[in-house]
Formats: structure tokens, C-alpha cells, sequence
């Protein structure tokens, strides 16, 4: 392609008139190179018009460009299938020269996804398919190191670079981008004084490349100058690099030139906007590139947490955790757990009173009580290998002096954790692990943000809102008693509402199996709530009728009163009947099953909500 086409089109937007086919595909592709705005090269792409029988070189071309140009505006499934097609259509052995390309890309699209290892099979495969082309496999080791880097493996990704920069057989742009990548390597790795020495030499080569380079390559030199503390010249830099930004605010240029400017005034102790940075994480978001946002997420803690925002730094640093783990970017995820640990040091001391010991034991990381009951504590806690929130029950026996009683405790602990595991239902708290430590049973758990039934009693719901939160508890229960596990302790404290409008029953602690003789004659749990034959001590072996006398008494204080006339037997309310029945002294005359109960109230909603 003659350069001034390609001039033609940016100055004139004159593709149309372009004489062939093989121009367009030129400027698409050279579009490409320059990291041209996505959304203008998708326009071109809507104008170009293959014709009835294109060449199949064109074809290949044309679906690698499509795939780069979609994949760019985040539409990764999109790109996925023009590749396929490319991939197809290359099986034919004159098309063989393009089949690094295509599983090149492929590695892209799949690595700014996090499927690093689905990235990893197609650089495999790129470089068996280069044949002994030393410019391809040279391009492979290239893309390897750009995927090691995402993957946060950047030793590897230094020896990948290197091998590629080795090749004499790459392009100055390729070789620019290579320089480039292990420039942003280096810095990851905190080897800035290299970084500097690499700009430097890089800087010739990449002042004669296109602008987005050009402006990556000053960011680079400006984090690392603000890494060594060289304040003024990182500044400089970045405000020398303004001039390559493109005129759209709202680019991916913008963005980068931005978060990069928060990283220099972090480092430099200058407060950060919080705000800038949140814009910057819904763009990522948006865009689907999980390391990407995650990396932004930790500029974001590291802000708040020097401007005292603390808990925005924790939630924030946790966030980032879970998108870490989640991609297997190993690097990443220490950076977010050294974020987190920073984050509790810092509250800790800014505190009065300590949390105690800040990280149980050795993984979870220990926040504020939830409540407190007997001799029991929940927290709040992070799960430093996951980043997930969890609530930490702990029960401490260390003055319990009686054997029995501290054998029941640990007996507790371990039915609780047995029962959960035997069933997994949206209305059942998750439980994860349990452990003794230090005389203190540790039971971690999902934490349910919310609110338990009973400060709910007093606000009057209607009777549709009534039916639906204890049709939902129903089923739960319904899945818990098919289990074979019987709670033993329903009460309104125990069913948390959470933050969608969904209940959750909690706190297994008196859980038990059916027909367990070990629980018989233990009356244990809320009086109130107890069924007789349990309170009297006649209970025997645990059962599902102790569970569906509490879900009646409970039923029951959420229903409104009633007016009671000498012939309102006659013509009962179901629900209140079916109350009647769940709440009768003999457990004989209570309903069989929690799933004929929750049979009923599905049948009353329905009716209710007509």
C-alpha cells in the first residue's frame, strides 16, 4: 500500500473510493498496527464489500482483521467466531501462512479474558505452525511474553522478550512492541532503574512509531522515575506524553495516560482521586478485562487507604483478590493480599481497641463483630487466599472446666460443619471450613448481609410478603430435612433477609441428624420456639416435626390477627389451619413433611397474588 492512502483515509476519511480490495485490507491492517481507535476501523470494516468471490487470502485477512477490531471494542465472543472461520478456511495448505497468526490472536483474545491457559494451547500451537519461520516464531515468543505479563509471570516474560528481541527478523514496530512489553515487565518487577536504561535505548525506535507507543512508552518511563522517587521528571514525562493522546476522552488512551498520573501522585504521598479511579474500574468492567481492573482496584485501595478511607481500601483490595484468584495471576494476587494486610495494619492502629489477632489462622483475616451469644462470637473476616468476606463463628471453651461440656461443644462444631456439607440450597448458609485453635472452635461460614426476621415482625407486611418469605424458608427447610438433618433451633435470629430479598437460615449449631439417639433428652435452644415434646425432654431421637413445630410458632407471629366468631371454625383460613396443625402439642397431628407445608404456602401465594 502506498503510504499516502493510508494518509488519504485518516485526513479524508476517503476508504470508499480506495481502487481494490487488497488497499482497504492494507489500511484496515495498518489501522491495526497503529492501535487506531476500534470503533473507526469498525466503521471501515461496515464499508468494506468483499465482492462475489474474493480471493480466500483476502477472506483470512478480512476475519483477522474483523476478530482484532471486535475483540478491541470488547466483543471477545464475536472475535472467537471470525477466528474459528479463519481457522477453518486455513486448513487449506495455501493458506498455511497465516495459521500462526490466527491462533496468535486466538492467544489474545483468550489472555485479555484471564483463560490464560486456553492463551497458552494456541502460543503452543502458533509456534509449531511457524514451520521453522524464524520472523513468526519470533512473533510467537513475543505474544508469549505479552501473555506471561497478564498472567503476572514476569520472569518468564523477560526471557520471552528477549528471545523475540534476539530475532532480526521482526519489524520496528514488532520490535518496538517487544521493547515496550518487557519495559512494562521490568517495572512490575521493580527493576526500574533497567526500565529507565531500556527506554533509553528504546526511545529512538519508538519515536518513529505510532502515537499510542509512543504515549505507553512515556508512561512507563514516567512510573518507573516516580518509583525512584524522581517525582519531577515522572511528572514531566507524562505531561510531555498529553500531546499523543487522541482528541476521544473517552478512549483507552485517556485511561491509561489517567491511571497511570494516580499511580505517580500515590507513590508521591499526594492524595488521589477516588473518584477518577472508579471511573476507570466500571470501564475495565465494562470492557470484560478482569486484570486490568484489578490492577486499577489496587491503585484504588492504595489511595483511599493514604486518604483514611480504610474500609473502601479493604473492600477494594478484596475485590481485587477475587478477580486474582479467579484468573490464577499469581503475582496480582500477592500484591492484593500484602494491599489488604497494609490496610488492616493501618485500621488497627487507628484504633483504640484492637481486633485482636488479625489473621486466623494464618488465612483469615479478622474485622468486626457481628454479635455475640453464650459463649460464642461472629466476625466478619476476609479469606486472604480467596479475597471472599466470610463470617467466622468462634466458640471458646478454654473456661469451660467440665469435660462433657466442652465435648458437647466440639460435637456441636462438628455437626454443624457435617450437616452443611450434606446439602447445598440458596436458603442454607455455606460452610466452609472448621478448626479448633487455641481452645476455641472456628467455624467460617458465608457471610449474609442482611436482616434477621425479627426486627421485620413489627412492620406490618402483607400477606403476600409473608407467604413469599416463608414459602421460600419452606423449601430450604424442605432441602435441609431431605438431608437427613433436622436444625433444632429456628427462631427469627436464625433466618437472615438478605440484601436481594432472599432468607437465609443460619447457625447449624444444634443441627442434628435424624434419628440420632446421641441428642435425645438435650433440650437445648429458644423456649419459645421449642417444641414440647423437646422442652418436656420426651423428644427422643432428633426430628424433622421439632423444625415444623418452630416454622409454625413463627408463621404464626408474622400472620395477622384475626377476629375469631363462634363459626369460624367452619370456614378456617388455610394458613392459619395449616399454623394450627404445625403448632399442635403431639407431634402426631403436625403435617408429615416440610415439603407438603411448602406445597400449601405455594398454593396460598399463588391465590394471594391473583
Amino acid at each position: 500500500m502506498h503510504p499516502s492512502h493510508y494518509q488519504l483515509w485518516l485526513k479524508y476519511d476517503n476508504f470508499v473510493g480506495m481502487a481494490t480490495i487488497e488497499e482497504k485490507l492494507d489500511v484496515l491492517e495498518k489501522g491495526i498496527s497503529d492501535n487506531v481507535e476500534p470503533r473507526s476501523l469498525s466503521r471501515l470494516l461496515d464499508d468494506l464489500e468483499l465482492g462475489l468471490a474474493p480471493e480466500p487470502s483476502q477472506v483470512v485477512r478480512y476475519l483477522l482483521v474483523q476478530a482484532a477490531v471486535h475483540n478491541r471494542l470488547g466483543s471477545g465472543e464475536t472475535a472467537l467466531v471470525s477466528l474459528l472461520e479463519a481457522r477453518r478456511l486455513g486448513i487449506d495448505d495455501r493458506l498455511a501462512p497465516f495459521r500462526p497468526a490466527i491462533s496468535r490472536l486466538f492467544a489474545t483474545v483468550y489472555s485479555w479474558r484471564g483463560r490464560g491457559e486456553m492463551a497458552a494451547f494456541e502460543l503452543l500451537r502458533a509456534m509449531a505452525e511457524a514451520s521453522g519461520d524464524g520472523g513468526e516464531i519470533a512473533r510467537t515468543f513475543a505474544e508469549t511474553g505479552r501473555l506471561n505479563k497478564e498472567l503476572g509471570r514476569f520472569d518468564a516474560s523477560v526471557l520471552q522478550f528477549d528471545a523475540a528481541l534476539e530475532s532480526d527478523q521482526l519489524t520496528e514496530t514488532e520490535r518496538a512492541r517487544a521493547m515496550l512489553g518487557k519495559m512494562q515487565v521490568l517495572g512490575a518487577l521493580s527493576r526500574h532503574a533497567e526500565c529507565l536504561a531500556l527506554g533509553a535505548e528504546a526511545a529512538q525506535l519508538i519515536a518513529m512509531q505510532n502515537a499510542r507507543l509512543r504515549l505507553l512508552h512515556g508512561l512507563e518511563v514516567s512510573r518507573s522515575a516516580a518509583a525512584l522517587g524522581q517525582f519531577d521528571r515522572a511528572r514531566r514525562v507524562l505531561e510531555e506524553s498529553k500531546r499523543f493522546l487522541p482528541e476521544e476522552t473517552s478512549s483507552w488512551s485517556w485511561i491509561d495516560w489517567t491511571e497511570a498520573g494516580i499511580d505517580i501522585e500515590t507513590r508521591s504521598q499526594t492524595a488521589a482521586d477516588e473518584e477518577k479511579l472508579r471511573s476507570i474500574i466500571e470501564r475495565f468492567n465494562e470492557d470484560g478485562l478482569p486484570i486490568r481492573e484489578a490492577s486499577a482496584r489496587l491503585l484504588l485501595a492504595e489511595a483511599a487507604r493514604r486518604n483514611g478511607n480504610l474500609e473502601t481500601a479493604m473492600e477494594e483490595a478484596s475485590i481485587a483478590l477475587r478477580i486474582a484468584t479467579a484468573q490464577g495471576n499469581k503475582s496480582l494476587t500477592e500484591r492484593a493480599r500484602g494491599a489488604m494486610l497494609s490496610c488492616d495494619r493501618a485500621r488497627n492502629s487507628s484504633q483504640t481497641e484492637t481486633l485482636g489477632s488479625p489473621i486466623l489462622p494464618e488465612r483469615y483475616l479478622l474485622c468486626e463483630v457481628l454479635g455475640r451469644g453464650g459463649y460464642g462470637v461472629v466476625r466478619r473476616a476476609y479469606d486472604l487466599e480467596t479475597g471472599a468476606e466470610r463470617a467466622i463463628k468462634m466458640v471458646d471453651f478454654s473456661s469451660i472446666s467440665d469435660v462433657e461440656k466442652r465435648q458437647m461443644m466440639v460435637r456441636d462444631a462438628q455437626a454443624e460443619v457435617e450437616a452443611a456439607r450434606r446439602v447445598r440450597h440458596p436458603g442454607l448458609v455455606v460452610i466452609y471450613n472448621a478448626f479448633i485453635e487455641d481452645s476455641v472452635v472456628v467455624i467460617v461460614q458465608d457471610l449474609v448481609r442482611g436482616m434477621n426476621l425479627r426486627p421485620l415482625m413489627g412492620e406490618n407486611l402483607s400477606r403476600v410478603t409473608v407467604l413469599d418469605l416463608f414459602t421460600r424458608i419452606a423449601h430450604a427447610l424442605a432441602a435441609l430435612h431431605a438431608a437427613g438433618i433436622v436444625h433444632r433451633d429456628l427462631k427469627p435470629e436464625n433466618i437472615v433477609v438478605d440484601e436481594r430479598g432472599n432468607p437465609v437460615i443460619i447457625d447449624f449449631g444444634l443441627a442434628a441428624f435424624e434419628n440420632d439417639e446421641s441428642v435425645e433428652g438435650r433440650a437445648r435452644g429458644t423456649h419459645s420456639y421449642t417444641a414440647p415434646e423437646v422442652a418436656g425432654g420426651r423428644a427422643g431421637a432428633a426430628n424433622p416435626k421439632q423444625d415444623i413445630y418452630s416454622f409454625g410458632v413463627m408463621l404464626a407471629e408474622f400472620l395477622p390477627a384475626r377476629p375469631v366468631g363462634v363459626f369460624s371454625w367452619l370456614s378456617p383460613d388455610p394458613v392459619a389451619r395449616l399454623v394450627r396443625g404445625m403448632t399442635a402439642a403431639d407431634p402426631a397431628r403436625r403435617p408429615y413433611s416440610m415439603h407438603a407445608i411448602a406445597a400449601t404456602l405455594d398454593r396460598e401465594l399463588r391465590a394471594a397474588s391473583a
